[in-house]
């Protein structure tokens, strides 16, 4: 559903309008991404062609206008260059700069620092934070990363197995995690708090296959908690406390 208007069986005249148009996607490896047979400036304008309808001088102008916006230096003159001449920082402002050249109100950004170092990395989550209060664009980060969830959410959802297992603002999912996955990705997070002689706690065993769930909780075969009904009954996603909801049977 988005805003209003079911997505799933839309025909593609309809999805057509809302990709790229009102939701927008960053992905996790912009040199795959990007087309590397095209020069920069053809690859954004093509976003400007389709859902704008701009001619070619004032997709240039926009163009040009969107890679300053996302910090890439010397933006005219990378206008004439192929993704392998650029860096994976730089390939990933590009990426971004094409995400927002219509303004979504939706932007999806699937594991996007996963390639790039740590200080570039901060940069680039920086970025989306700043151009997210620029746009007025609500923003869902896919991530395995922990630690960019607490920087940069409000909200959390924790999905094990393709469900949502936990959802709940930030603050109280870090403070107080309900489901026995949720808490197995904290404990085996390096903290700052710990001796470094401590070992981490990993989450036993190993997650599903997808074309063959357990029966009952999925989660169940790796939890320490699992009783007898975890095994046989499918916990629905309940509120435990305003703004906090688990799928567990005992939380």
């Amino acid at each position: 559903m988005f805003q209003g208007q079911e997505l799933l069986g839309a025909d593609e005249a309809t999805l057509r309008r809302v990709r790229g148009n009102r939701i927008a996607m960053i992905f996790q490896e912009p040199m795959t991404s990007l087309n590397p047979l095209h020069t920069i400036e053809k690859q954004v304008n093509e976003v400007l062609f389709v859902h704008k309808g701009l001619g070619r001088r004032a997709a240039r102008a926009r163009t040009v206008e969107l890679l300053r916006l996302v910090g890439l230096p010397e933006a005219e003159r990378r206008l004439d260059a192929y993704p392998h001449q650029l860096s994976g920082g730089q390939r990933q402002r590009v990426m971004i700069a094409m995400a927002l050249a219509n303004e979504p109100d939706l932007l999806i950004a699937d594991e996007p620092t996963t390639a790039l170092d740590v200080t570039v990395q901060a940069q680039i989550l920086d970025l989306i934070a700043q151009l997210q209060t620029e746009f007025n664009t609500a923003v869902i980060i896919i991530t395995h990363d922990l630690g960019i969830v607490a920087d940069v959410a409000d909200e959390v959802a924790v999905m094990y197995a393709a469900r949502v297992v936990e959802h709940a603002t930030t603050d109280r999912l870090y403070a107080s995690p309900e489901m026995p996955y949720t808490l197995g990705l904290l404990a085996s997070i390096p903290r700052m708090d710990r001796e470094r002689t401590d070992r981490l706690d990993p989450i036993p065993g190993n997650p599903p296959s997808p074309l063959r769930h357990p029966e009952g909780c999925v989660f169940h075969p790796r939890c320490p908690i699992a009783v007898d009904r975890c095994s046989v009954e499918v916990p629905p996603l309940r509120g435990l406390r305003p703004g906090h909801e688990a799928a567990c049977h005992l939380a």
